[in-house]
């Protein structure tokens, strides 16, 4: 039986140097998809839509009516268990009543916040 001829501008790679060239095909396309976001996305896009003013409002919302506590520098949220002797209250009640109030009070008194967009 005679073997099929493969046309000469047909170039068969061995399974390694496919290989090689899967890997960087992703590494080129995430530093397309990085460099994209850091000169387009970032600076244009989420500017424009104010993006950066929208999520301080939202940061300053949440760090005012303690729906998470600032320890150390960092954010620690209620535990799910853990009883507050003053409010009479355990954890998750106290997180249940906070976003309850971020999800009735707050978002709702933005103009532009939609609960079910089009």
């Amino acid at each position: 039986m005679a073997r099929k001829k493969i046309a000469p501008s047909v170039n068969l790679l061995s399974p390694g140097k496919r290989a090689l060239a899967a890997i960087l095909d992703v590494v080129f396309n995430v530093a397309i998809i990085a460099l994209l976001y850091g000169v387009i996305g970032s600076p244009v896009i989420l500017a424009h839509n104010g993006f950066k003013e929208e999520s301080a409002a939202r940061t300053a919302y949440i760090k005012a009516p303690d729906v998470a506590a600032e320890a150390d520098g960092k954010y620690s949220y209620y535990a799910y268990d853990a009883y507050d002797p003053n409010t009479k209250q355990y954890g998750y009640e106290l997180y249940l009543n906070k976003t309850w109030n971020y999800f009735t009070t707050f978002l709702l008194s933005h103009d532009d916040y939609e609960i079910n967009p089009p």
